[in-house]
């Protein structure tokens, strides 16, 4: 029986080339201290040992950190550099227990490393970066998936409409598409699903987001499209609900969202999924009637949750100056490092109520990011100034608010 071949798909940076190549200078750098340090005696070269193995380590995280794939060659390549040192030296009858020996081969060790990473850097242009891939045809990439959907569980019957309309008007095929709440599109059995989850979200050509009241509650989506969003990868927000992006704090704010209860915007948004996964449209014949599926379920859908899940209030909470300076002002975005926090890029989600006073109350934390940088978030909003409340039929009224904060560890 023939092996079936699997194509590894290609690590994708995450970050910018400028920004990579300065974080590998500063490891590059603290690498030289330490090859460049006086080491004489056994305590010495236990200290060298100790911090040799920190350093390392912290390379390692980086190069996890820095790709869509955190079992990327690269990490596994400098994973093995220094595998076998010594192992000749032992077989040829070096002693090898003498400190000199230890110390030097120590020395070599963290020399072999900087010069892999000096190296790494020497091939920076030949890395695909996430925020040149509108550059390069898709087709050049090996994207693990098509289509990655984000949605919350209780939109499963939109999210199931929308992979029937998208696979009769493109022939997309089933294993090209994730959706985890739709059978036969959910993830492998046991799969480790944060990991697998966290891997899908940077190795798929297109992101949608089925954005609605059941779905902006949900802190998987606002995780998942705020994540996506920080890669600067194609993100492609379906509205459901004319709440929609309304609720939605931040940059992901600004992002244009089509509307699944309007043919036209569907029409618009198979044009577009054409052209960035770079395939042909069938005939709309073939494919007019999901459409009208889509739209039908997607009306009666946000009249339900309206309906039953949020009353939108006439004139919203609003801050008594400027919102974004206050939290810039204010938020300690240092608080990550300091509490030793992996590279990454941190969204945290507060969830708040303005009083009909204008007074912050009941603020909670929705994500689980730890290091501090919730309760930094939360400190942050708890101590605002009074804000002008939300306007009901003309009367002052409690409203509830979401805030998305950054916090990016770059090191």
């Amino acid at each position: 029986m023939a092996k079936t071949q699997h194509t590894k798909p290609k690590s994708i940076l995450v970050k910018s080339k400028d920004s990579f190549k300065n974080e590998l200078l500063k490891r590059i750098s603290i690498g030289e201290n330490l090859f460049k340090r006086e080491v004489v005696n056994i305590e010495q070269l236990h200290e060298l040992n100790r911090d040799q193995f920190t350093w390392g380590d912290y390379n390692k995280e980086l190069l996890k950190q820095s790709f869509n794939n955190h079992e990327n060659e690269y990490l596994y390549d400098y994973s093995r550099l220094n595998s076998g040192s010594g192992i000749m030296d032992y077989f040829s009858g070096v002693d090898t227990n003498t400190n000199s020996y230890k110390i030097n081969q120590t020395k070599n060790e963290i020399h072999n490393s900087i010069n892999w990473l000096n190296r790494l850097i020497e091939k920076l242009d030949l890395i695909q970066a996430a925020d040149t891939l509108e550059q390069t045809s898709f087709k050049e990439i090996n994207f693990s998936m098509d289509i990655f959907i984000s949605h919350s569980s209780l939109d499963s019957e939109i999210a199931k409409s929308l992979i029937e309309l998208i696979r009769s008007a493109l022939n997309i095929p089933a294993n090209k598409i994730r959706c985890t709440s739709v059978a036969g599109y959910k993830l492998p059995i046991g799969a480790e699903t944060d990991d697998q989850l966290r891997k899908e979200i940077f190795d798929s050509k297109v992101f949608i987001g089925i954005i609605s009241s059941l779905s902006i509650k949900s802190t998987y989506v606002l995780f998942e499209l705020g994540a996506r969003w920080g890669v600067q990868l194609p993100l492609f927000p379906l509205v459901v609900s004319k709440v929609g992006t309304g609720v939605l704090d931040g940059p992901l704010k600004n992002i244009n969202a089509l509307n699944c209860c309007f043919k036209e915007d569907i029409f618009q948004f198979l044009n577009d999924l054409a052209m960035k996964l770079e395939v042909k449209l069938e005939n709309p014949s073939v494919y007019t009637d999901k459409i009208d599926e889509l739209t039908a379920l997607a009306i009666k859908k946000s009249q339900q949750d309206e309906k039953e899940l949020f009353i939108p209030v006439e004139i919203e909470a609003e801050f008594k100056g400027n919102w974004k300076e206050y939290l810039e002002r204010n938020l300690n975005s240092e608080i990550p490092i300091h509490n030793g926090a992996p590279v990454g890029f941190y969204i945290v989600i507060i969830q708040f109520i303005v009083g009909a006073e204008g007074h912050v109350m009941d603020a909670k934390a929705l994500t689980t990011h730890g290091y501090g940088m919730e309760q930094e978030a939360l400190r942050v909003i708890k101590n605002s100034p009074p804000w002008n409340p939300a306007d009901q039929n003309g009367r002052k009224v409690k409203a509830y608010r979401k805030q998305m904060i950054t916090f990016q560890v770059r090191r």
